[in-house]
């Protein structure tokens, strides 16, 4: 149960090699996009109904996304789960659909397993005490709950209370770049000097994209001209961010690409040198991670999840991005070192090696089988 697979690419493997596994899988939202070609018809997706973000009017003190309210087509969702009966279900988090199900469970005694995709300020909640206490009494309930992230792990253990041998972090949304093994046919126009450095995500300001902004500003300041920074996403952020490019004379650096189908993502990829991921929140990140999985270095937000997997100076670099110096500093080293590229890149895709959809679906069946679920 996931109430949204909006952008929800990067699922998409996993779950068709879940359902290998465990045929009579069905994927259950409330907001879909449709499959990606690779991966049509390779796993089941029923849309209960609309689902509703509410954003809630509650002064967030900490964290930088507002604090929203799902709200789900609730007699559709209890219609299907009464048809179909399932014996595991794993649900995203501890929204309105969490709680239907532990209430649902005392009738078909299903095993729930609980996915918190990472920690991070907003979506810890740790602030607001009745939330907190929603969280800690539907927690009772649940049989077993997975991180991608070490940090979303000890919130579940330290803030959320939940028994350590419940609970295991590992990462479940990961790429799989056999998506773009026949894709590689774009080539950006580039000077054989440049250094393309590249971010993917929407434009929200809480993606830190105006700190890479004056991060290219120190960089040129310094007369360091045989860069490009391509920026692939749409959102509320792009005339704010038009408007630094033209206020610092940036329009031959840094090219705002737009929306770009997440099956031809690998593309641009493809063609460009260092991933940049300067995230002020994120409790996981798989962009950084396909361009990992791609053989690029990465230079990552210390308050991206996925900063776990990067390792300073082998595979990448982790930063704060409010340091812009800092952040400037780690992409000139790419600049004045070329070779760390293909160094860094080589170390990023052996990293990624170790996460394939093959071994999330390995330890997720692992967990089923310690959970001794009953068939009905």
């Amino acid at each position: 149960l996931y109430p949204s697979l909006v952008r929800g690419g990067y699922w998409q493997p996993v779950l068709a090699k879940f359902a290998q596994e465990f045929p009579k899988t069905l994927v259950v939202t409330g907001i879909w996009e449709g499959y990606l070609p690779k991966y049509k018809g390779l796993f089941k997706v029923e849309v209960v109904g609309k689902t509703k973000i509410i954003k809630l009017p509650i002064h967030n003190k900490k964290g930088h996304y507002p604090i929203f309210f799902v709200l789900p087509p609730i007699r559709r969702l209890v219609s299907m789960l009464h048809r179909f009966k399932p014996n595991v279900i794993f649900v995203s988090g501890f929204s309105l659909w969490t709680f239907i199900i532990v209430l649902l469970k005392f009738i078909y005694q299903w095993k729930i397993i609980v996915l918190y995709d990472g920690s991070s300020p907003t979506v810890d909640r740790t602030s607001l005490k009745l939330i907190m206490k929603w969280r800690r009494t539907l927690s009772r309930y649940c049989d077993f709950f997975i991180s991608n992230s070490i940090k979303g792990k000890n919130y579940l253990i330290y803030q959320l209370n939940i028994p350590e041998n419940k609970v295991r972090a590992h990462p479940y949304q990961i790429p799989d770049i056999t998506l773009w093994e026949n894709s590689f046919s774009l080539k950006m126009v580039r000077g054989t000097p440049n250094v393309i450095f590249l971010t993917v995500g929407r434009l929200l300001k809480e993606k830190g994209l105006l700190h890479l902004i004056e991060a290219i500003k120190v960089l040129t300041d310094q007369s360091i001209n045989n860069i490009k920074v391509l920026i692939v996403g749409k959102g509320p952020m792009k005339p704010i961010l038009e408007e630094k490019i033209r206020k610092y004379n940036l329009h031959n650096t840094v090219k705002l690409l737009g929306h770009i189908n997440y099956y031809h993502l690998g593309e641009i990829l493809n063609s460009s040198d260092v991933f940049v991921f300067p995230s002020l929140e994120d409790v996981w990140g798989v962009a950084p991670l396909e361009a990992m999985a791609m053989g690029k270095p990465v230079i990552i937000s210390k308050y991206a999840g996925a900063h776990e997997v990067v390792k300073n100076g082998f595979n990448g670099f982790v930063v704060d991005p409010h340091d812009i110096e800092g952040l400037a500093n780690k992409m000139l080293q790419f600049v004045k070192n070329p070779h760390l590229i293909r160094d860094m890149g080589q170390n990023a895709k052996k990293t990624m090696e170790k996460f394939t959809p093959d071994k999330v679906v390995s330890f997720l069946s692992k967990v089923i089988s310690d959970l001794e679920v009953k068939t009905h």
